[in-house]
C-alpha cells in the first residue's frame, strides 16, 4: 500500500512490542484477515450479533464460513447467552466477539487487550 503505510506498520508494531502489524484498506478486510488468520475455513460457522454492520458477516463469508446470527439482550445489546447456546452447532469454529465483550459462554480464544 505504499511507503507511508509500511512506515506506519513498522512504527505501530514497535510501539506495541509485537512482531507484525498489517494495514488493511477497510474494516471488512481487517475482519476477513483476522478470521482467516484464526483458521476459519469453508463450512465453519461464526456466531455474529444481529445488531452489527454487515461487514462483520462479510468477513466470515469471505473465508467461506457461514454467519450464524444471534439476537442481543435488550438491556446490554450484547449477544444473549441463552440464544447463543441454542445457536451453537457442531461445525462452530469460533465466536466473533465484537469489541472483546464476552458473553455467558466460555471464550474459546483468549482475548488479549
Amino acid at each position: 500500500m505504499g511507503k507511508t503505510v509500511f512506515d506506519f506498520e513498522e512504527a505501530f508494531a514497535e510501539k506495541h512490542k509485537v512482531k507484525w502489524c498489517a494495514g488493511t484498506s477497510s474494516g471488512t478486510d481487517a475482519k476477513h484477515m483476522v478470521l482467516w488468520g484464526l483458521g476459519i475455513n469453508p463450512g465453519d460457522e461464526v456466531i455474529i450479533t444481529t445488531n452489527i454492520f454487515i461487514a462483520t458477516a462479510w468477513g466470515a463469508t469471505f473465508c467461506g464460513a457461514k454467519p450464524v446470527f444471534v439476537d442481543c439482550e435488550s438491556d446490554s445489546y450484547n449477544i444473549d447467552p441463552e440464544k447463543e447456546k441454542a445457536a451453537t452447532r457442531d461445525k462452530l469454529a469460533n465466536f466473533l466477539k465484537e469489541n472483546g465483550i464476552a458473553t455467558g459462554l466460555h471464550n474459546p480464544i483468549p482475548l488479549h487487550m
